[in-house]
């Protein structure tokens, strides 16, 4: 029988959090499938997290050398993905997603005609090899006279990005900027949809089993039906167990310790599964997630139950982690929760100190 503590343990396992098989930032996204990415210093970390030694250099420079590819992807969020999945990860979610934001799209009274006019007005502006700011490429956009306040660029750079043209290039300072997907990411030959079900699947069983259709659909942004197929294609593969009437299906492995994390806001260990109560309690999910999935905040794991969130200030030349826990800890746990700090100090360059609130 399958209790919530094992569940757990396998899942750290699975997400390369309790253990760190890899040393290449690369190796780490491919695994992962997709990485959602909108909070950028927070995606950052969840990557180096899950590595041995990582630094925050070393995540840029893979975006830099086009190692990982940051686009909007799955749910229409954004996301780091590896650059041989970029392509048919996209064509599987594009017309779903084209969809879902047609809604948001006539709200700000943007139609099909002046999506596809914006589409080739960045395409011609990125041409020959150019990488603009998002300031840079609205101007381009009203100088055609497409109407970008109100945040209506986003939608002209998501519907460019469903369309394959346009990903995130390395940044200009601290300002994001575009590429072309063609001058950043090789074409490769396109699998059949059957195939990039499968494909989908596959990873996210083995990046985050144990997992439920539920927990697979809500991930991907598939609808349901074509999630359970996918999932039928590539159950044989995985062991399965039964809890509160839910299958849930994950790799044949043994697990690593679950151990003490510090995880970012929006990182996949919460974000990846459409059930949280394992991993949150009830009474504490409002701290975490809000009321909805608007915003997560940054978390300390124990043994993979959530136990409270933590803050990041600056001070000079050093960081500042406030840390508000669920519950009193002991002088062991505390000291745990140091020892991670100081990784995540590695990781930024600078001495962490843990302030408990």
């Amino acid at each position: 029988m399958m209790t919530d503590s094992s569940l757990l343990r396998l899942r750290l396992h699975a997400q390369l959090i309790s253990q760190h098989p890899y040393t290449d930032v690369a190796d780490v996204v491919h695994h992962m499938g997709a990485m959602q990415a909108q909070d950028y210093a927070g995606a950052k970390w969840s990557v180096a997290l899950r590595m041995k030694n990582a630094t925050d250099e070393d995540i840029e420079l893979a975006i830099a050398e086009k190692l990982i590819v940051r686009t909007w992807s799955l749910r229409g969020t954004l996301h780091f993905v590896a650059p041989t999945d970029v392509r048919w990860m996209t064509t599987l979610l594009r017309d779903r997603l084209i969809r879902t934001a047609a809604t948001y799209n006539k709200m700000l009274g943007l139609d099909e005609k002046m999506l596809l006019k914006g589409c080739k007005v960045i395409t011609k502006a990125l041409g020959g090899g150019k990488i603009l700011t998002r300031d840079e490429l609205s101007e381009i956009l009203q100088s055609n006279k497409l109407p970008v306040h109100e945040n209506r660029l986003s939608h002209y750079l998501n519907r460019a990005a469903f369309e394959q043209l346009i990903c995130f290039g390395p940044r200009k300072g601290k300002a994001f900027t575009f590429t072309l997907l063609d001058d950043w990411v090789p074409v490769t030959k396109m699998p059949d949809h059957e195939t990039q079900l499968a494909n989908l699947a596959s990873r996210y069983l083995n990046s985050r089993g144990p997992a439920s259709v539920k927990d697979f659909t809500w991930w991907s942004g598939l609808p349901s039906a074509m999630a359970r197929a996918a999932i039928e294609l590539v159950k044989q593969e995985y062991d399965s167990a039964v809890v509160n009437d839910e299958t849930y299906w994950f790799p044949d492995v043994t697990p690593s310790k679950a151990g003490v994390h510090l995880l970012p806001g929006f990182d996949e260990y919460l974000l990846g599964y459409a059930g949280r109560s394992a991993v949150v309690d009830v009474s504490h999910s409002k701290k975490i997630m809000g009321n909805g999935n608007a915003v997560f905040a940054a978390t300390i794991v124990v043994n993979g139950k959530v136990v409270g969130t933590w803050k990041r200030s600056n001070q000079q030349k050093m960081l500042e982690l406030n840390a508000v826990t669920f519950e009193a800890l002991s002088d062991a746990r505390k000291t745990a929760i140091r020892k991670v700090a100081n990784a995540y100090g590695k990781y930024m360059g600078l001495p962490a100190e843990v302030i408990f609130e």
